[in-house]
């Protein structure tokens, strides 16, 4: 089977008031600042995202949305990757999708136009479901989030935001997000989607085009910054090892982004393989991502290791999204499952 992954017209132009916007209001040296660290400097952007339609690319007009696919809104989260943007963003994208299928219309307007909010819950523990009572979760910059939102392979959950209790704060990896820990009650969850394949499928995409994009900027830091630091009266990309490494780079990425975009395809038509390929999306944008981002340092020599370089946000983050609703295990049988026994 031949499928052409070239963005459409729509894709493209849509890629580019996303960049153009973001490039604007979230530019990637904004990390460098403390204030603009726990999704403030989005907060504070927040009703431009809604005026660009991006919580309903792909919500069906009747019920408010652009009535996009997956494959438009993968297009987006790479953007996001690209800028670092919180996950608040595809979070609340996604609780828009689950709003809808669950009737809650007063909901879906809400987040569609900017004024709710919600943020992705990791569980810290296995959740038994079926036993009520609390589940404890780490929530990613959750902090005033309306709606937390807990997805794993086979099911997934939206909790009103006000009806979780605050636990503590716990350190993150990533200095520029905050972790909380919560406690959702399980009785009064808003929306509890069982053996809901869309969304999980979605969920994965995303964040496979959102560590794509972190692997393709890293590339891209990485080249630029062979091609300008000298060492020896020449710049170091004329080095063989550090040819190696940036070539490396670019296979890693290239492989993501041809995996990430034909699962989107895929899934945009309902295929039956769409779940293990976008799983497989998930697992190659992951490994990209980490190594693009340890790569990217390594090309930048002592900078790289430098509070002032940009290279470690992408690192910290790739860890923290990797991690996120992650079951590598369930991911691998998944593809497995779906692979043809050899005759």
């Amino acid at each position: 089977m031949i499928i052409d992954l070239s963005p459409t017209e729509d894709q493209a132009m849509i890629r580019t008031s996303v960049a153009d916007l973001l490039d604007s209001v979230l530019p990637l040296d904004r990390l460098l600042k403390d204030h603009n660290h726990l999704a403030s400097a989005e907060l504070s952007s927040w009703s431009s995202f809604a005026d660009q339609g991006l919580f309903g690319l792909a919500i069906d007009t009747e019920s408010g949305g652009t009535g996009y696919s997956i494959a438009e809104q993968v297009v987006v989260c790479n953007e996001f990757g690209r800028h670092l943007v919180s996950p608040i963003t595809m979070a609340t994208m996604l609780a828009t999708q689950l709003a809808v299928r669950a009737g809650l219309t007063d909901v879906v307007r809400s987040l569609i136009g900017g004024d709710k909010r919600a943020a992705f819950a990791n569980p810290v523990a296995n959740i038994d479901y079926n036993a009520g009572g609390t589940a404890e979760v780490q929530v990613i910059d959750g902090t005033g989030a309306d709606y937390i939102i807990l997805i794993d392979e086979e099911r997934a959950l939206l909790f009103n935001g006000n009806a979780c209790e605050f636990l503590r704060s716990v350190p993150a990896i990533d200095e520029t997000i905050n972790i909380d820990r919560l406690g959702l009650p399980l009785d009064q969850t808003l929306v509890h989607s069982k053996d809901d394949l869309s969304t999980c499928r979605h969920h994965t995409l995303m964040l496979a085009a959102y560590l794509l994009g972190m692997a393709e900027v890293t590339r891209n830091m990485a080249v630029d910054y062979a091609r300008i630091r000298e060492q020896f009266g020449q710049p170091i990309g004329k080095f063989q090892a550090v040819k190696h490494i940036c070539a490396d780079m670019a296979v890693r990425a290239e492989a993501a982004l041809a995996q990430t975009f034909y699962a989107a395809t895929l899934a945009s038509v309902d295929h039956p393989n769409g779940d293990s390929e976008a799983a497989s999306a998930r697992l190659i944008a992951s490994r990209a991502a980490l190594d693009n981002a340890r790569a990217n340092i390594q090309v930048h020599g002592g900078m790289g290791f430098s509070a002032e370089c940009t290279a470690h946000f992408f690192l910290k983050r790739a860890h923290i999204i990797t991690a996120l609703n992650a079951a590598p295990l369930a991911a691998q049988s998944k593809i497995l499952a779906d692979l043809e026994p050899l005759s």
